[in-house]
């Protein structure tokens, strides 16, 4: 079975939209997916969708939409603070 996880379509020279799988929603199943305008060459946007693919296997990507503020701090507290900061700062948060 061949699942795509993104994909990149031309909208005019130099710009492209590149468009991310994220898990389906939980809750309805239904499919979720996120949209990038990326401005460059197409070797760019290939850049651009390898990062967001990888931002979403490590658990870095979010969709926002949905999220209070305060849920996206606490996440990003948990997901980017606790990885990146030395105890010292963390102290401070």
């Amino acid at each position: 079975m061949n699942v795509s996880r993104g994909n990149i379509r031309e909208r005019a020279k130099g710009s492209y939209t590149v468009t991310v799988e994220l898990p389906r929603d939980y809750i309805t199943n239904k499919r979720n997916q996120k949209f990038f305008t990326v401005k460059g060459t197409k070797k760019d946007a290939e850049r651009f969708l390898t990062e967001k693919l990888r931002e979403i296997d490590t658990g870095m990507l979010v969709d926002t939409r949905r999220m209070k503020f305060g849920e996206y701090l606490d996440y990003w507290v948990e997901e980017y603070c606790n990885n990146n900061l030395s105890i010292n700062t963390l102290d401070r948060l």
